[in-house]
């Protein structure tokens, strides 16, 4: 009935022998190799058994390309876990969860240098068509000497190697389970244990009603208007703001009042850009998305005021459609906006100094009574600085090559030097804006608000970049807030505290509590939580950190999960 066939060997050898490989150069990242070895291995040929049953069925060659597409993405996986500490599937869920339209957003956000973005594009075309050559050499390859198997083999050994995993997995110790979880070929273990589960009294807040908001929003009272400037600027790690690095921001800071802990509410772009305009709980941004349209209720507040909303964007604010959840469906709170990323010839540098270029113009005609946003973008990776940039921190890489970075590297510093003059262009950049509003005497009466999305990790705890980890590299950034002569009353400020920092100084009244879940740093008094969301994509947040407790949502909102991760994930102190 199950008689024997033939199986090209050559190639699920090759198929075997790559995973393999990967999974040694993997090895040496945990604590103990060998079990970790034996864990991959039978995961292996738990793979290679299912997809040589699946041969079985389809008897075609076209399977080879199936297979050596499959190659492609273990390869994209473990890249994903060297650089980001993440699987293939956030990548996935990340550009197609909302959408093809997002999807050249997203891609276009990534700052790709060309070679990166040929490769990764070149890839999904090439490689399958190499997967279909490569399967009809080594088809002929093994005819030379044919070996034939039945599917009672074949199935009795994928039923050896799932047994070897499941005896693997459940005498694996808590710590040796979470390490391999990271590395593993399937990028996780088969059956994953249950963490310790806490019961709360009441569930976390859900999302205000709009209509409902809106109506405790003030009436405009008869106040001076000053001038208000908002900075955002991408990827800005608190650390890296030294007085070698961005002497204008250091200044800045020190003058206006520094913070012992400041820090982002995320660390993931869609995410903090919520937490700041809304100042609302980061894990509520998908329920605002979905269900609001008339945009942030700050900037709602400052327009009831008199105020004029104009926006300068470097950054591309169609990502994960931002523009439309921070200022109201159609953009209808925006008195204007200009934006340059529809210019691909531009780099971030360039798109940078065309909005402080554009907006030192305007003081001339908006002098009062005018909110100011910029997004800033040269501080994204590649991180971004003109050609002609003096730069005071050497060597660094032409580009980020993201196949052969690793910890440790050659190249890991000559990136951190990237990072650091791109950081410095941009503190000049700022700097010489507030230089002019001080030329035009319009600096005393200002309100200043400059921040950083989120910081950014150079493999401190095992990840490249941001996104990944809820620690205080992804987590702490710059927030410099200057409001005529007042002065901070709290030693620390998240962003949900910037805007009702910003509206407690222009009503002279610090804002409802029931409108938002930041507090001013004006106001004295015990402060809220700290919260943090980690980037889930498109999707809602599912684990958090609040001041120090790593947790994760369950179905159930009375109870939440306790994270047991790899390593420090605690916020910490600035410093």
């Amino acid at each position: 009935m199950f008689k024997k066939v033939f199986v090209n060997y050559f190639f699920f050898g090759a198929l075997f022998l790559f995973l393999f490989c990967l999974t040694l150069s993997s090895a040496a990242w945990v604590e103990s190799p060998l079990l970790f070895t034996a864990h991959a291995v039978l995961q292996i040929g738990l793979e290679l058994g299912l997809c040589l049953l699946l041969s079985y069925v389809l008897k075609t060659w076209v399977f080879g390309g199936f297979c050596f597409f499959l190659m492609l993405i273990h390869y994209t996986d473990f890249l994903m876990v060297r650089v980001k500490d993440s699987s293939v599937s956030y990548l996935i869920k990340f550009f197609l969860g909302s959408g093809w339209e997002h999807c050249f957003a997203a891609f276009g956000a990534l700052n790709l240098n060309k070679t990166m973005a040929i490769i990764s594009l070149g890839s999904l075309v090439l490689v399958p068509a190499m997967g279909l050559l490569f399967y009809r050499i080594t088809d002929r390859l093994s005819q030379l000497a044919p070996k034939e198997f039945s599917p009672v083999q074949v199935g009795l050994s994928t039923l050896l190697c799932a047994a070897g995993v499941l005896g693997v997995e459940w005498s694996l110790p808590r710590e040796l389970y979470i390490e391999h979880a990271r590395v593993l070929p399937w990028g996780s273990p088969c059956f994953v244990p249950q963490e310790e589960r806490i019961v709360l009294k009441t569930p976390f807040p859900q999302m205000r009603d709009e209509q409902s908001s809106i109506a405790l929003i003030p009436e405009k009272v008869e106040r001076p208007l000053p001038n208000i400037y908002i900075f955002v600027v991408e990827t800005l790690r608190r650390d890296y703001i030294t007085g070698a690095i961005a002497p204008h921001l250091t200044a800045l800071s020190k003058e206006y009042g520094e913070f012992d802990l400041s820090m982002a509410n995320a660390n993931a772009s869609q995410i903090s850009w919520f937490a700041l305009f809304h100042s609302a709980l980061p894990y509520q941004w998908t329920s605002v998305r979905d269900h609001w349209s008339e945009g942030s209720l700050g900037l709602q507040w400052l327009k009831k005021q008199g105020y004029s909303l104009r926006v300068y964007s470097s950054a591309d604010l169609r990502y994960f459609d931002m523009d439309q959840v921070l200022f109201g469906k159609g953009r209808k709170l925006l008195d204007a906006i200009e934006e340059y990323t529809d210019h691909p010839s531009l780099e971030p540098c360039d798109r940078d100094q065309m909005a402080i270029a554009a907006v030192t113009r305007d003081l001339e005609t908006h002098p009062v009574g005018t909110a100011f946003i910029l997004f800033l973008d040269a501080t994204h990776s590649e991180y971004s600085f003109p050609k002609n940039w003096p730069c005071q921190f050497l060597p660094i890489i032409k580009q980020i090559d993201y196949l052969t970075i690793r910890p440790g590297g050659p190249s890991l510093e000559g990136l951190k030097n990237r990072y650091r003059n791109s950081i410095q262009f941009v503190d000049h950049l700022i700097g010489g804006f507030v230089g002019t509003l001080k030329e035009k005497k319009l600096l005393d009466e200002a309100i200043i608000a400059i921040t950083g999305d989120h910081g950014e990790e150079f493999f401190e705890e095992g990840a490249l970049f941001h996104g990944t980890h809820l620690n205080r590299y992804q987590l702490h950034v710059p927030i410099i807030l200057k409001a005529g002569d007042w002065r901070p009353q709290s030693s620390s400020v998240t962003h949900m505290d910037i805007f009702p920092s910003i509206l407690h100084f222009v009503s002279g009244e610090p804002p409802p509590k029931n409108l938002f879940d930041g507090k001013s740093v004006f106001e004295p008094g015990e402060r809220p939580p700290r919260m943090a969301a980690l980037d889930n994509g498109p999707d809602a947040p599912q684990e958090f950190l609040l001041d120090e407790l790593h947790a994760r949502f369950t179905k159930d909102p009375f109870v939440i999960e306790k994270r047991h991760d790899l390593g420090s994930r605690a916020l910490g102190e600035n410093r």
